[in-house]
């Protein structure tokens, strides 16, 4: 039988730098990642603390809300009570700059609302003017047109009579007063002749 040879830590090192390696890092202790380590209570304290945070920026931002809320009922004159003759000086101080700027701003917009009004009353001058000079132009037109319409409709009608209308005859107008003249020189010879008769 063949009998194998033991391995020993001299035999593990000729062996390990026969071949170029080294075992040390492999004997290293490897530590526990400590955020695995924690335990529910100490999570469940993290996570309170945190919303204790929370609850604390909530009511410092709660504060902050009810004194500018404060602060604008004073400037509109309201919960002045218990303020000394400083602090009405300061808010009276904060009204007048408020005041100005609100002046300031209102004279702005009032500006721009009048140059505004000047450039439209300015854009309708000129459209009334052109309007003015434009109208009787058209006018013009319009007679001119409606005296042409009436000359040749008054051309038409004469055309059209004197073509249609027949030849008079002086003569013949003249024997008809003759003739009817007649019969009453007739009917008075006529009379005279029957009175003398009787």
């Amino acid at each position: 039988m063949l009998s194998l040879p033991l391995k020993t830590k001299e035999t593990e090192s000729i062996s390990s730098s026969r071949w170029g390696r080294d075992d040390t890092s492999q004997t290293e202790p490897v530590t526990p990642n400590p955020s695995s380590s924690q335990s529910p209570k100490h999570l469940f304290s993290s996570i309170s603390f945190q919303a204790q945070l929370e609850n604390s920026g909530c009511t410092i931002l709660s504060k902050e809300v009810n004194k500018k809320i404060h602060e604008l009922r004073q400037l509109r004159g309201e919960e002045l009570q218990g303020l000394d003759a400083e602090e009405l000086k300061n808010l009276e101080k904060s009204l007048e700059g408020g005041l100005s700027r609100v002046l300031k701003t209102k004279g702005e917009i009032m500006e721009k609302e009048i140059t505004a009004r000047e450039r439209k009353e300015a854009r309708l001058v000129e459209e009334n003017v052109w309007l003015k000079q434009k109208v009787p132009m058209e006018i013009v037109k319009i007679g001119q047109t409606h005296d042409d319409q009436q000359g040749q409709s008054a051309e038409f009608i004469t055309n059209n009579g004197s073509s249609a209308a027949p030849p008079q005859d002086n003569g013949s107008s003249d024997t008809s007063l003759k003739l009817g003249c007649k019969p009453f020189e007739y009917v008075i010879s006529s009379h005279i002749d029957m009175g003398a008769y009787y």
